[in-house]
């Protein structure tokens, strides 16, 4: 084939194309470098940034901190954990104290005991670390101690957990969490039981529901104090604070039929009372995860200032009023 006049040679075509590519690897390396060296070159200002909960946040207008996530506060226990979520339990206060702080995680399973939990602990706490958990609590007792044979009902003798192996369950949790690097932990006692209001709710079940038994006493206030004081000892042993409700509750005035819907289950007045103790606790061994402290997730609204041409922007460290 022959070339047309003023065409050019193959030569010259040979020529261009390698003068573009060598072109565009130098273009590319500098783009590179650039990028790199902007990467490893940005200022570290600790007053703008600061490293908490596995994310790096800034400080915005006032000097309130903020984070792009949040950590998480995981509640492990029975019904008396499980039904904390509802309205005025003591869970829903928490997680109001705790609101665009931290995730309050309810993981209350009713009707369990310490040895049906243990092999739930892994599972549960798998993706839990120190950089994403504020603080866990456990709450459990309240089944373990379940009256045994040759008291109780069929459902306590199978709800029911020796004391030996009940200590030995708790423990067992505790340093399933401990390994994983969580050492913010609350233990809980079991609440009283106000025996009274449990044979009343025995019989209107019996009176209520078809082909139901009155059964005799499930449970019994002393018997749920052994277990109680035994998380307390537990608590010593591992440097742990304690939530103390099964003296606690009693020494308020009336307070079988006022804290109490059924001798075991709280009213409102009881979640009140579980709320206030457990945020005392908090604050006396774990000021630093206080909701005061925490940082909001991510800024206040206010740091956000719309320009003249009607773009908002981020303004880091921009001095603004702050407005509620």
């Amino acid at each position: 084939m022959t070339e047309g006049v003023g065409a050019p040679s193959i030569l010259e075509r040979l020529r261009n194309k390698r003068e573009l590519a060598v072109t565009f690897v130098v273009v590319s390396l500098l783009v590179f470098l650039t990028l790199t060296n902007v990467r490893h070159h940005e200022p570290k200002d600790d007053a703008k940034k600061q490293q908490a909960w596995g994310g790096d946040g800034g400080v915005v207008n006032d000097g309130q901190p903020w984070l792009p996530t949040r950590p998480q506060i995981v509640l492990l226990g029975d019904s008396l954990t499980e039904y904390s979520g509802g309205q005025g339990g003591w869970g829903t206060s928490l997680a109001a104290a705790y609101g665009r702080k931290a995730d309050v995680v309810n993981r209350g399973f009713a009707g369990y005991n310490t040895k049906w939990a243990l092999p739930l602990v892994d599972d549960i706490f798998a993706d839990c670390t120190s950089a994403n958990t504020a603080l866990v609590t456990f709450f459990f007792g309240a089944n373990d101690a379940a009256l045994a044979p040759p008291d109780g009902t069929p459902t306590s003798h199978a709800q029911h957990v020796p004391l030996p192996q009940f200590r030995a369950n708790m423990r067992a949790m505790v340093a399933g969490l401990q390994k994983r690097g969580l050492r913010r932990i609350v233990l809980m006692t079991p609440p009283p039981v106000y025996e009274p209001g449990r044979v009343a709710a025995a019989a209107a079940r019996a009176a209520s529901e078809p082909g139901a038994q009155q059964w005799p006493l499930d449970r019994s206030n002393a018997t749920t104090g052994v277990y109680a004081a035994a998380v307390g000892e537990l608590g010593k042993e591992l440097g742990l604070p304690v939530v103390e409700l099964w003296e606690g509750m009693q020494a308020d005035e009336g307070w079988g039929d006022a804290l109490f819907t059924d001798g075991l289950h709280f009213t409102p007045a009881g979640n009140a009372h579980v709320y206030g103790a457990l945020m005392a606790a908090v604050a006396s061994a774990y000021p630093d995860v206080a909701p005061s402290l925490l940082p909001l997730h991510f800024p206040h609204w206010s740091a956000f200032q719309e320009t003249a041409g009607g773009a908002g922007g981020l303004q880091v460290g921009a001095k603004a009023a702050r407005a509620t």
